[in-house]
């Protein structure tokens, strides 16, 4: 996310100021209704817990849902805290470091999710995660990340 484009914003949310700007907010929703086009349309939102940052996330699905005109559901339960996967050595290390870290929780609505995270490395989080929403009836599920995760010594 070290690129010209939002890349520097989703990093001032997520390391310094702890929520993502409004600006950013709209950036995806034109995006996703003017551009991407899912087909068919997500009827809800959801959001990929963070045991370390359990607002960040959930409040953009929030707003996003909101400027969206979807519904925004908690679905999703991360059980254990689990090592950021730019730390694991290969993709099925990923794998195995979030296949057991998340759960649904409550009811899932039917039909096609916006499935959203801040930051992807592996894909295996929204994966994991997307699998579990269709195993209980919702879907399709599209994944939608902010940014691809960069060496860090591009932000400084």
């Amino acid at each position: 996310y070290g690129d010209a484009g939002w890349g520097r914003l989703v990093a001032r949310g997520k390391y310094r100021d702890h929520r993502f700007a409004d600006e950013l907010v709209a950036a995806a929703a034109q995006l996703i209704q003017q551009e991407w086009r899912p087909d068919p349309f997500p009827r809800f939102i959801a959001a990929v817990p963070s045991l370390r940052a359990s607002t960040l996330v959930r409040d953009f699905a929030q707003r996003l849902a909101d400027m969206l005109h979807l519904k925004f559901v908690e679905i999703l339960a991360k059980t254990k805290e689990t090592p950021p996967q730019k730390q694991m050595a290969n993709s099925a290390q990923q794998a195995a470091n979030v296949l057991s870290a998340f759960e649904v929780v409550g009811n899932v609505p039917a039909g096609p999710c916006l499935l959203l995270d801040d930051i992807f490395d592996s894909r295996w989080t929204l994966t994991i995660t997307g699998f579990l929403i269709a195993q209980r009836g919702g879907g399709p599920v599209f994944p939608f990340a902010l940014a691809k995760a960069a060496d860090r010594k591009l932000l400084e």
